[in-house]
């Protein structure tokens, strides 16, 4: 098979792989997304340079996730959702080495212009990200317009979770039931099921850093 052949054949997989994850958020419905919305909004509004240096890929909730494909279908063409899905079942093409660790860029990056390709709907990770929190920012390039309230934290947070899925993780003594995952998961999981996405999962870095910094918090 030659080169265009292969080119042809990928093209027509991720066509297939694109409907049925776009599929399975639409049947999903807009169940939670309005209550969603309006969560987010609680949160202060941040302004940010764009250096695209915070933009790697991190987990958050089944419904946020959800919220970003519908956004996705509103807003993108067929081509566009390919070629993002592409690069979430192909993250060892996103691989960075930074501080010595290896991540992966998100896939909603644009690489030329460091924006934020789903800035509207960005999850609650990156929303409270930079912004002060108990006297520490963990980035100066970003500007709140308020004050972030361990409260406000904590009712988001909960009330995110309360409409989306968990699923059980094993740990050293025993299982936790955890409610965030990466992209990667969920798109996985809108494939082939939540099964195969768990075994992605415990064989990711995700895994190993869900346990590092398990174990951080009962030490601390």
């Amino acid at each position: 098979m030659n080169e265009k052949d292969k080119q042809k054949k990928l093209r027509e997989v991720m066509t297939r792989a694109t409907e049925r994850i776009l599929t399975f958020t639409l049947d999903h419905g807009t169940f939670g997304m309005q209550t969603l919305d309006g969560l987010h909004e609680q949160l202060p509004a941040t302004t940010c340079e764009c250096c695209g240096e915070c933009c790697f890929s991190i987990a958050f909730y089944s419904l946020e996730y959800h919220r970003i494909v519908r956004y996705l279908a509103e807003n993108f063409s067929p081509g566009q959702c390919r070629k993002l899905f592409y690069r979430a079942l192909n993250p060892s093409e996103r691989l960075v080495t930074v501080d010595d660790e290896e991540r992966m860029r998100c896939i909603f990056l644009d690489d030329e212009t460091k924006k934020c390709t789903i800035y509207p709907v960005r999850p609650f990770m990156c929303r409270v990200f930079g912004q002060e929190f108990d006297g520490v920012r963990e980035c100066e390039r970003v500007q709140s317009e308020g004050k972030l309230t361990s409260e406000m934290l904590e009712t988001v947070a909960t009330r995110i979770a309360t409409c989306s899925e968990q699923f059980k993780v094993p740990t050293e003594d025993g299982e936790d039931v955890v409610d965030f995952f990466p992209i990667e998961f969920f798109v996985i999981r809108a494939l082939d099921g939540p099964e195969r996405a768990m075994e992605w999962f415990l064989e990711s870095p995700f895994y190993a850093k869900y346990l590092k910094q398990r174990t951080l918090l009962k030490l601390g």
